[in-house]
């Protein structure tokens, strides 16, 4: 057999490391019950599977257990559907499918069944304000974790560029006033700190 040089050697290890460390971003096409439930799930871990109990699950998205059960069987596997999470009855388990793969990037998610939300299929308005909430605080904890990894890796900020790095790691729309607000209750809970050279700048609190 012919040996390769270093420099081919190389390249094939450079090949094969963006093979395994490629990642792919999708857009939900879903309801708003299934939209909670993906960001209480959504935990950004990198293996292949991360588990999470139903009680968690209701209490993060603050739906009940009727209403969730229709909405975990709309997102668990079904014909041409691999699912985006693995529901157990028996030990009341839910596992993510991290290796959900989809041809495209904006993904229609199958509707919960209409006689399993009720006779319009839609959700009520006391269960879509619990939802509108349970998303609205899972955005609020991703900016948060946003924050404090980027100022983790950097220890010292400027304003703009703190931005500018957070908008990238975020995967729901935020606007510079919604990480502003962030920013102030991560200094009143010291996590972060205004730098002395101005107050544009922020330090990291270990």
């Amino acid at each position: 057999f012919a040996k390769k040089s270093p420099s081919q050697q190389q390249q094939q290890q450079q090949q094969h490391a963006k093979k395994t460390t490629t990642t792919t971003t999708y857009q939900f096409d879903c309801s708003p019950a299934q939209a909670a439930v993906l960001c209480a799930v959504s935990t950004g871990s990198t293996t292949t599977t991360t588990k999470i109990q139903k009680a968690e699950l209701a209490e993060a998205t603050g739906l009940d257990a009727e209403t969730l059960a229709p909405v975990l069987a709309s997102l668990g596997p079904a014909d041409q559907w691999p699912g985006l999470l693995f529901s157990s009855s028996e030990n009341s388990v839910v596992a993510v499918n991290r290796a959900f793969q989809s041809k495209t990037i904006l993904v229609k998610v199958p509707a919960p069944t209409a006689g399993a939300l009720g006779s319009s299929g839609h959700l009520g308005p006391d269960d879509r304000a619990k939802v509108v909430d349970a998303v609205s605080r899972d955005r609020l904890h991703a900016i948060d974790a946003a924050l404090v990894r980027v100022m983790k890796a950097r220890k010292t900020l400027p304003h703009h560029q703190l931005l500018a790095d957070v908008l990238a790691k975020l995967k729901h729309p935020a606007t510079a006033a919604d990480i502003k607000l962030r920013i102030e209750s991560l200094i009143e809970r010291e996590y972060l700190e205004r730098d002395d050279a101005g107050a544009n700048y922020y330090n990291y609190l270990a």
